[in-house]
């Protein structure tokens, strides 16, 4: 039985960069679940096992989401940041909840190696890490609800990595690290060569500087990891999302220097030396269009040109990971404005946002309808279908009701997400430059005040909440405001006629005629390349 009493609850800052083969490979591995998932339900979603109720609450142990033909859908795209920000607000956990400026695994061993304990986590690296005599690993996956007399509790395995050691006949002074760096050196020879190796300290003698190089992605203390920012122990990362937190910190880090006659083929840095990466949460959205995270771009493109106010250098473009199919993939290369565009980027999407909020008389529809307008724009740039319209005009009834669980619906719930969650970076973003640099410039301090009233994740909305969208946004201003903000030459109608000649929920493209001329053209957020 696990007794729950948490001395600290640490969460990945920043990974380092030869972590990136393996992330690369996780990413595709959830792209090809979507894209499977997708595949296998053309027509709608199916209904959900587990549906939210009313009061938005969900099982804590559900049974695995799966699909009829064994598809399955991966965790939810923002699970890790909604836990972190659950956690920050607890007054029991709040205190002991930390994002660290790196990866969490050495600061969880650090801990461990000074207070007894068991470590919960998804990572079995932690059993490769020194931690101390006495403390114990658990898996996160292990963990079981039970009955014990007449109460419920939480079971899960716990493994002692020290006295697994002893048990093996391992070498005290390096532990289960002997038997891992013989894993990672030849995992094809049989376990109890690899065994004897281990017990014979071959790591220490033969393999003395491989070991070294092995160990040094296990560091004894967070502090002497080489693959860190410079100095990142001296930032607040407190507000921040890990995503966020790792771009600044991505951000920090230095640019190599090099003496004169130094930087030749071997030790100039090479193309991914200095690359910012962005890792985005990947949304289940329909693979017949672009992904969602395209019409939301231009926010996340105003906060990466506000991080370079913070930065070592200038960032000229940042490499954006969604939709990843290949794990040579070098992402979605998004260009950076200059940091002399900021406060122009900056007014403009106040400017913007002020708007809408003027044009609604419901303003929990203000960031629902700076989707709708990123979207129409997009198609307006690109010469492709418009979701948003396509659903008002053949999707919705005259009631202004809508199926959500229709991939179009779906696929408009996803840009929703994306936009909601490209804000939320942006305004992390804009606090941490004030935070870090005191700057006093009004159109930061207008976008802080813009974005004050966004909602936390929990009130971010849910797919259940798009049936009567159509209505609500109708009834508020809402879809006069997107024509008029985009230059629509015809009013946004519901209408039945053509939809009742379709099989219903299957997608169907066709095209929407704008006007040549926009009230919104000269708009730098108006300005999307394709995908």
């Amino acid at each position: 039985m696990l007794t729950i009493s948490s001395g600290a609850v640490f969460f990945d800052g920043y990974l380092p960069e030869w972590k990136i083969p393996t992330r690369l490979q996780r990413v595709c591995r959830t792209s090809s679940e979507l894209k499977t998932y997708f595949l296998s339900h053309p027509t709608a979603l199916p209904k959900p096992k587990h549906p939210v109720g009313p009061d938005r609450q969900v099982p804590l142990f559900p049974e695995p989401t799966t699909a009829s033909k064994g598809t399955r859908l991966p965790p939810p795209a923002f699970a890790v940041q909604a836990i972190l920000e659950t956690l920050r607000q607890s007054h029991r956990y709040g205190p002991v909840t930390r994002l660290v400026p790196g990866e969490a695994d050495p600061f969880c061993a650090e801990f461990a190696r000074s207070h007894a304990c068991v470590v919960l986590t998804s990572d079995s690296d932690l059993l490769v890490f020194d931690l101390g005599p006495d403390s114990k690993v658990a898996f996160l996956r292990d963990i079981e609800e039970c009955n014990i007399g007449d109460s419920r509790s939480l079971t899960a395995q716990e493994y002692h990595p020290a006295r697994i050691s002893e048990r093996l006949g391992l070498p005290t002074k390096l532990g289960l690290s002997a038997l891992a760096f013989e894993l990672a050196s030849d995992s094809h020879r049989p376990l109890n060569e690899l065994l004897s190796r281990s017990k014979s300290s071959a790591a220490e003698t033969a393999g003395a500087e491989k070991y070294q190089e092995f160990m040094a992605r296990y560091p004894r203390f967070p502090l002497e990891a080489s693959d860190a920012p410079s100095g990142p122990l001296s930032r607040d990362l407190g507000s921040l999302d890990s995503r966020v937190s790792e771009l600044v910190l991505q951000c920090l880090r230095p640019e190599p220097r090099y003496r004169e006659g130094e930087a030749h083929a071997d030790s100039a840095p090479g193309p991914d030396t200095l690359r910012i990466r962005m890792f985005l949460p990947q949304l289940l959205d329909s693979w017949k269009r672009v992904n969602a995270w395209e019409t939301s771009r231009p926010l996340r493109e105003v906060a990466y040109s506000l991080v370079q106010l913070v930065s070592t250098r200038r960032i000229p473009v940042v490499a954006e990971y969604a939709r990843v199919v290949s794990t040579s993939s070098s992402g979605k290369a998004v260009e950076v404005p200059p940091v002399s565009h900021v406060g122009e980027r900056c007014d403009d999407l106040s400017s913007l946002i002020s708007r809408i909020k003027q044009g609604l008389t419901d303003h929990d529809l203000v960031w629902v309808s700076l989707a709708m307008y990123w979207d129409v724009t997009q198609s307006k740039a690109t010469g492709k279908e418009s979701v948003v319209l396509e659903l008002l005009h053949h999707g919705t009834d005259l009631a202004g009701m809508m199926d959500p669980s229709s991939w179009n619906a779906v696929h408009w719930f996803a840009q929703i997400q994306s936009t909601y969650y490209s804000l939320r970076m942006l305004k992390q973003v804009v606090a941490f430059v004030r935070q870090e640099t005191r700057t006093e410039a009004q159109q930061v301090q207008d976008l802080h005040e813009a974005l004050a009233l966004l909602p936390p994740l929990a009130g971010f909305p849910l797919l259940n909440d798009m049936q009567d969208l159509p209505s609500r946004l109708r009834d508020a201003g809402g879809l006069r405001l997107l024509a008029d903000l985009t230059g629509l030459t015809e009013s946004i109608d519901f209408s039945t006629a053509k939809r009742s000649k379709r099989k219903r929920g299957v997608d169907q493209p066709k095209r929407v005629r704008h006007s040549s001329s926009s009230a919104t053209g000269t708009n730098p957020f108006a300005i999307l390349g394709e995908e």
